[in-house]
């Protein structure tokens, strides 16, 4: 999956104006967005019907606020750091994607959960966007 890799650049090593960043820093930030993406996953894990679901809610809306943060501290790095830090979290990031893509599929079929599906899928729909403008 491609836009995976995509989605993690545009996300955590866009160039920016300043200095480069480190490589533990962009490391920090990688790892960061893999501790969200499993923690949406977790909250949707326990969403069996509507009362689960609603609950859920905002912790999802809380995930998709830190989601962002993480975009907000974008970092200017180099291509080598790029492919190093990929080569090092590409297992964990799309372990982490499945997992939350997983539940996503799932919760789309508790009746009632449609609300919750369309929240967690749009959280997931803005990581592929934010890819598809690096790329």
């Amino acid at each position: 999956m491609r836009w995976i890799r995509a989605a993690i650049v545009a996300l955590l090593l866009p160039p920016l104006a300043g200095c480069t960043a480190s490589q533990e820093k962009v490391e920090a930030l990688t790892q960061e967005l893999i501790g969200v993406m499993l923690e949406s996953a977790s909250v949707m894990e326990p969403i069996k019907d509507v009362p689960t679901a609603k609950a859920a809610e905002p912790k999802l809306a809380a995930i998709f606020d830190k989601m962002k943060g993480i975009k907000s501290r974008d970092v200017k790095t180099t291509e080598r750091t790029q492919k190093a830090v990929m080569d090092k979290y590409r297992t964990q990031l799309q372990e982490a994607f499945h997992k939350m893509h997983f539940q996503i599929a799932r919760i789309q079929s508790i009746r009632g959960a449609e609300d919750v599906a369309r929240q967690a899928m749009s959280m997931l729909e803005w990581f592929q966007a934010e890819g598809r403008k690096g790329s």
